[in-house]
């Protein structure tokens, strides 16, 4: 008897809400009903799974009310793990060949020199003034 009256309170619940808390209530409530039909004894939640649950934890407050398939800790941790990837990718260096200095000297790429036009300028003026003097 009072499950059954405890199970009528929180219907009469669903008509003292917005809209919006009820869409992502099924929302959320769909999303573990998806994941539990997957044709596994304990099925493992995938990328997909964790990235809706990591945003709906930023865009709703009631999002640890409804999970039922894993803790509200192990969303918390996933967050602060993908918070950690997110500020190591950033502070580790570009991969591939290192930057090189080419202000200094010529370089065997002639794109890269940005010397080079005013080298070949300089060369340009030696030249004809050696042809002079040999006048």
């Amino acid at each position: 008897m009072a499950e059954f009256i405890l199970s009528t309170l929180a219907a009469v619940r669903v008509f003292f809400r917005s809209r919006t808390d009820n869409a992502l209530e099924v929302l959320a409530l769909r999303q573990q009903v998806a994941v539990l039909k997957r044709k596994r004894p304990r099925p493992p939640l995938n990328r997909l799974d964790r990235f809706f649950w990591l945003t709906l934890r930023r865009l709703w407050p009631r999002w640890a009310d409804l999970l039922v398939i894993v803790k509200p800790e192990t969303v918390i941790g996933w967050h602060r793990a993908s918070f950690r990837l997110y500020w190591l990718a950033l502070a580790l260096p570009a991969a591939g060949r290192p930057p090189q200095d080419h202000r200094g000297g010529s370089s065997p790429h002639p794109k890269c020199n940005l010397l080079k036009p005013f080298e070949t300028f300089v060369g340009i003026l030696k030249r004809i003034s050696h042809l002079e003097s040999m006048d």
